[in-house]
C-alpha cells in the first residue's frame, strides 16, 4: 500500500511542476527582456555580435571536423612541389625563409636589406641566372691556338 500512495504523491508532484513550468518561463523571459531593454545600445550590440561570433566558432568547428580526404591529398602535392608551406615568404635574393624581422611593418631580410616575397613573385621577377666558375669560363674563352 505505501508504493500506491507514493507513486499517488509522485503524480500529483509531476502535474504540479507541469502546470507551473510554463508559467515559470514565462516570468522568466519576461524578466530577461527587462533586463536586455534597461542595457545600453551598445552593449545589447555586442551582446549579439558576441552570441554571432559564437555560432560562427561553432559552424567552423563543424566544418573542421568534416575534412575532405581529396583537399588534404592537393595541399601536400603542393606543398611538396612549392618545398614550403602555401603563403610562406622568402627573400628575392638569398631565398632564406621568414624569420619573423620586420622593418616599417614590412617582413623583411636583413642579411640582404630587402624586403620578403612570396614564392610566386620571387620566381617572375628573378629567375635563377646559371653561371659558371670562374675556372671553367677562363678555360672555355682561351683557348690555346696550337692544339
Amino acid at each position: 500500500m505505501p508504493v500506491q500512495a507514493g507513486s499517488k504523491r509522485n503524480s500529483v508532484l509531476e502535474a504540479a511542476l507541469l502546470a507551473e513550468a510554463p508559467r515559470q518561463w514565462e516570468r522568466f523571459q519576461k524578466n530577461r527582456l527587462k533586463r536586455v531593454k534597461g542595457l545600453p545600445k551598445w552593449k545589447r550590440e555586442l551582446e549579439e555580435i558576441d552570441s554571432r561570433v559564437a555560432d560562427a566558432k561553432a559552424q567552423a568547428e563543424e566544418l573542421r571536423r568534416m575534412y575532405d580526404p581529396e583537399l588534404m591529398r592537393i595541399n601536400s602535392l603542393l606543398e611538396r612541389k612549392l618545398g614550403s608551406p602555401i603563403g610562406g615568404l622568402r627573400c628575392p635574393k638569398c631565398h632564406e625563409g621568414d624569420r619573423g624581422n620586420k622593418m616599417n611593418g614590412k617582413p623583411w631580410c636583413f642579411k640582404c636589406n630587402v624586403p620578403l616575397e612570396s614564392p610566386f613573385q620571387v620566381k617572375k621577377r628573378f629567375p635563377d641566372v646559371k653561371v659558371l666558375p670562374k675556372t671553367k669560363r677562363i678555360e672555355t674563352t682561351f683557348k690555346r691556338l696550337d692544339e
